[in-house]
Order: C-alpha cells, then structure tokens, then sequence
C-alpha cells in the first residue's frame, strides 16, 4: 500500500487524531511549569531559610541540591514505572499529588500566620 500526504491528511480527519494529543500536551506542559515553579520558590526561599535556620547560604544551598538530586533520581524510575502502568496514570497521579501537597502546605501557613 502506497501512503502518501492526502491518505495521511483523510485519515486524521476521519479519526480526529489531533483532539488526544492536544489534551496530552496541555498536561505534560502543566507538569513541566508545575516542576519548574517548584524548583523556582526553593531557590527563592533560601535567604529567608538562612535566617530561620541561622545557617550561612552555602550550607542551605543543599537544600536545593537535595532536591534536584530526588527529582533526577526519581525520573528514571516513574519512567520505568510508567512504562508498565501507563504515562497517563503517573502524570495524573504526580499532578494530584503536588496540589495536595501544595494546598497542604498552603493550609499549614494559614495556621502560622498571626490573628
């Protein structure tokens, strides 16, 4: 069988192929700024980690590392993990749990915060 451009092209309207992968994409972009932000606000809340810890910032500096080091570890193993029981699982699962996380953390700070 011969495919060519137009067979492609009839195809993809047929089956409406671009739908999944845009949803795909709007997730693994909302991953990607999620991992980054995150990393961001650890690099952002160092000075203020020197002061609450009273600690120079080359020691509070690994915190950061600490947590590059996790992220680079883990990424071979959700991999491998996704490959067994599906990338969509693991990137949902992932998503679910930094929001819980991070609405947890936000509720904590409510509590901290004077009357």
């Amino acid at each position: 069988m011969i495919v060519n451009a137009s067979t492609l092209h009839n195809r993809s309207k047929q089956t409406n192929i671009s739908t999944p992968y845009f949803f795909m994409m709007i997730a693994i972009c909302i991953g990607a700024f999620i991992s980054h932000f995150t990393a961001g606000v650890v690099n952002i809340s160092l000075p203020h980690l020197t002061s609450v810890f009273h600690t120079n910032f080359g020691t509070i500096q690994w915190i950061t590392t600490g947590y590059l080091l996790v992220i680079t570890a883990l990424l071979p193993v959700m991999g491998r993990l996704g490959d067994r029981y599906g990338h969509k699982r693991f990137i949902f699962l992932g998503l679910a749990g930094m929001g819980s996380g991070l609405l947890l953390f936000t509720l904590y700070l409510d509590q901290l915060s004077p009357p």
